[in-house]
């Protein structure tokens, strides 16, 4: 007579989100998705700051592996330290990509996306992780973006104690990344998420990164000019410059700034993306 059985497979991906959410426990409401609900993610998470929940959503799909899987040796090659979010970037080899129904799936969520890898029998288990948002957006190979080292027993939600870089700064970015691919401008203090870089002014454009999502942008200025809005161009001949909207009904006379004025000089995609 047949019996069910606790595969070494599960305990090794159970131990892997275990293990994850004991790093994140202090930066997240880390929330594990039942088994029969899994279509596609392991975790929902909320960023914490402050012990104060932030509303910033995004998902986590966990791949947990020992050095060696089905006789294939995961191969770990650090590259070098990211001038972004200031952590080792990283190339995994042999790890399994990702099906394209689960790749359909994600890019039907509207807040980022991770894939973390965990390297369950390293002495602590090693943490890496993923940014699927770029790739999603713009349908990229999976191979096209690295892995970041997020940290072994301490997390990298900052990669300093000035509050900079880290994984809160890859959470931040792709998060605006999120809004400008529904076509918003919309942009929230970073200090919300503890980071310590970027503007607080909620005017901030990224304008570079604006430009990746130019049709998405544009189709809701277009919206706009229908229901009444004009456009008035204000300081530069790019969307991306300072431009503003007003009503063209004659019950208001008031301005309001949808467009405001791109990052300074020099803050460009590599500064923000």
């Amino acid at each position: 007579m047949s019996e069910k059985k606790y595969s070494t497979k599960n305990k090794i991906g159970n131990k892997g989100v275990a293990y994850l959410e004991y790093l994140m426990e202090d930066y997240c409401l880390f929330n594990k998705i039942e088994e029969s609900k899994d279509i596609g993610f392991d975790v929902w998470c909320e960023w914490v700051f402050n012990e104060e929940p932030t509303g910033v959503p995004f998902f986590i799909q966990v791949k947990t592996h020992k050095q060696i899987t089905d006789s294939r040796e995961i191969k770990i090659e650090k590259i070098k330290k990211s001038r972004l979010n200031l952590l080792d970037e990283v190339k995994i080899t042999n790890i399994k990509k990702i099906e394209p129904a689960t790749l359909n799936y994600w890019k039907k969520q509207g807040c980022p996306v991770y894939l973390f890898v965990i390297i369950e029998n390293e002495k602590p288990p090693l943490c890496f992780y993923k940014r699927f948002t770029p790739i999603l957006h713009f349908d990229k190979d999976q191979n096209s973006q690295i892995f970041y080292h997020a940290g072994s027993e301490n997390f990298l939600a900052y990669a300093n104690d000035k509050g900079g870089g880290g994984f809160a700064r890859d959470l931040f970015i792709d998060s605006i990344r999120c809004n400008y691919k529904k076509g918003s401008l919309d942009y929230f203090n970073p200090r919300l998420l503890g980071l310590n870089q970027f503007p607080e002014d909620e005017k901030t454009v990224f304008g570079d990164v604006a430009q990746e999502y130019k049709k998405n942008i544009e189709s809701n200025i277009e919206k706009l000019q229908r229901l009444g809005y004009k456009i008035i161009d204000v300081g530069g001949s790019d969307y991306t410059k300072s431009k503003i909207f007003t009503a063209s009904t004659s019950s208001t006379s008031s301005t309001e700034s949808i467009i405001p004025s791109a990052p300074p000089e020099g803050d460009n995609e590599e500064w923000a993306s």
